[in-house]
Protein backbone atom coordinates (compact mmCIF):
# COMPACT_ATOMS: atom_id res chain seq x y z
CA UNK A 1 0.00 0.00 0.00
CA UNK A 2 2.79 2.46 0.88
CA UNK A 3 4.47 1.93 -2.48
CA UNK A 4 1.20 2.70 -4.28
CA UNK A 5 0.64 5.86 -2.23
CA UNK A 6 4.23 7.08 -2.64
CA UNK A 7 4.08 6.54 -6.41
CA UNK A 8 0.74 8.35 -6.62
CA UNK A 9 1.98 11.30 -4.54
CA UNK A 10 5.10 11.55 -6.70
CA UNK A 11 3.01 11.49 -9.89
CA UNK A 12 0.62 14.19 -8.65
CA UNK A 13 3.47 16.40 -7.44
CA UNK A 14 5.13 16.20 -10.86
CA UNK A 15 1.99 17.23 -12.76
CA UNK A 16 1.91 20.90 -13.69
CA UNK A 17 0.32 23.20 -11.13
CA UNK A 18 -2.25 25.71 -12.30
CA UNK A 19 -4.09 27.93 -9.82
CA UNK A 20 -7.35 27.59 -11.79
CA UNK A 21 -7.24 24.14 -13.39
CA UNK A 22 -4.92 21.93 -11.34
CA UNK A 23 -4.52 23.38 -7.87
CA UNK A 24 -4.29 21.78 -4.42
CA UNK A 25 -8.04 21.03 -4.41
CA UNK A 26 -7.98 19.25 -7.77
CA UNK A 27 -4.86 17.27 -6.87
CA UNK A 28 -6.11 16.29 -3.40
CA UNK A 29 -9.47 15.06 -4.70
CA UNK A 30 -7.69 13.16 -7.48
CA UNK A 31 -5.52 11.57 -4.76
CA UNK A 32 -8.62 10.55 -2.80
CA UNK A 33 -10.40 9.20 -5.89
CA UNK A 34 -7.47 7.07 -7.03
CA UNK A 35 -6.76 5.78 -3.53
CA UNK A 36 -10.37 4.72 -3.06
CA UNK A 37 -10.36 2.95 -6.43
CA UNK A 38 -7.38 0.94 -5.16
CA UNK A 39 -9.18 0.13 -1.89
CA UNK A 40 -7.21 2.60 0.23
CA UNK A 41 -9.40 4.68 2.60
CA UNK A 42 -8.28 8.24 1.85
CA UNK A 43 -9.74 11.56 2.98
CA UNK A 44 -9.22 15.22 2.10
CA UNK A 45 -8.84 18.03 4.61
CA UNK A 46 -9.83 21.45 3.31
CA UNK A 47 -8.33 23.95 5.68
CA UNK A 48 -8.21 27.67 6.31
CA UNK A 49 -4.98 28.81 7.83
CA UNK A 50 -1.98 31.06 7.44
CA UNK A 51 1.15 30.84 5.38
CA UNK A 52 4.40 32.75 5.65
CA UNK A 53 5.99 34.37 2.62
CA UNK A 54 9.74 34.82 2.85
CA UNK A 55 9.89 37.53 0.19
CA UNK A 56 7.24 39.77 1.75
CA UNK A 57 7.93 38.68 5.37
CA UNK A 58 4.26 38.44 6.31
CA UNK A 59 1.68 35.79 7.17
CA UNK A 60 -1.43 35.80 5.02
CA UNK A 61 -4.72 33.84 5.15
CA UNK A 62 -4.85 30.90 2.82
CA UNK A 63 -7.16 28.00 1.88
CA UNK A 64 -5.48 24.67 1.20
CA UNK A 65 -6.38 21.01 0.64
CA UNK A 66 -4.34 17.94 1.59
CA UNK A 67 -4.80 14.19 1.36
CA UNK A 68 -4.75 11.86 4.37
CA UNK A 69 -4.53 8.07 4.68
CA UNK A 70 -4.77 6.46 8.12
CA UNK A 71 -4.00 9.79 9.80
CA UNK A 72 -0.85 10.39 7.74
CA UNK A 73 -0.74 13.60 5.72
CA UNK A 74 0.21 13.60 2.04
CA UNK A 75 1.03 16.92 0.35
CA UNK A 76 0.31 16.33 -3.34
CA UNK A 77 0.48 19.91 -4.58
CA UNK A 78 4.25 20.43 -4.81
CA UNK A 79 7.46 18.74 -3.79
CA UNK A 80 9.17 19.81 -0.55
CA UNK A 81 11.81 21.85 -2.34
CA UNK A 82 9.33 23.91 -4.41
CA UNK A 83 9.19 27.61 -3.55
CA UNK A 84 6.58 29.85 -5.19
CA UNK A 85 7.43 33.23 -6.75
CA UNK A 86 6.38 34.99 -3.53
CA UNK A 87 8.48 32.68 -1.37
CA UNK A 88 5.96 30.16 -0.03
CA UNK A 89 5.81 26.37 0.11
CA UNK A 90 2.62 24.37 0.70
CA UNK A 91 4.45 22.26 3.30
CA UNK A 92 4.73 25.38 5.52
CA UNK A 93 0.96 25.92 5.68
CA UNK A 94 -0.40 26.24 9.25
CA UNK A 95 -3.96 24.93 9.41
CA UNK A 96 -6.26 26.80 11.79
CA UNK A 97 -9.63 25.22 10.92
CA UNK A 98 -10.73 22.62 8.46
CA UNK A 99 -13.41 20.34 7.06
CA UNK A 100 -12.89 16.63 6.40
CA UNK A 101 -14.29 15.32 3.13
Amino acid sequence: MDDFIDALVDELQRTNYNVLLNNCFHKSFEFRKRCRRAGVPARVLIGMGVQYTSKLHVYYPFFHARGFVDGKEYEVTHTRDYVSPIGTNAHDFVNLAGIWI
